[in-house]
């Protein structure tokens, strides 16, 4: 099944931890009519990931923050630490 691409994702939010390789290929893929937040802990990777996103016509937001770190991540996730604009 295809999605057009007028209303693919239209008000949807993709969650992508890890600004790497893995993760700006899955932020691109998924991000097309989409609202893209990236979550990393490297804010060189991340900063570069977001500003390229956008540079491609992505709404894109990261999200400085160790998902690996257990705490951190439910914080996000819960809303508890709001999302700043990267």
């Amino acid at each position: 099944m295809s999605e057009s691409t007028e209303n693919a994702g239209q008000g949807e939010v993709v969650v992508v931890t890890g600004a790497g390789g893995m993760g700006a290929a899955i932020a691109r893929r998924l991000g097309g009519g989409r609202t893209v937040v990236v979550a990393d802990a490297s804010s060189s990777q991340l900063d570069a990931l977001v500003d390229a996103l956008r540079a491609e016509g992505h709404v894109a937001h990261g999200v400085l923050t160790d998902v690996s770190d257990r705490v951190a991540a439910l914080a996000h996730a819960g809303g508890r630490r709001p999302l700043s604009p990267r």
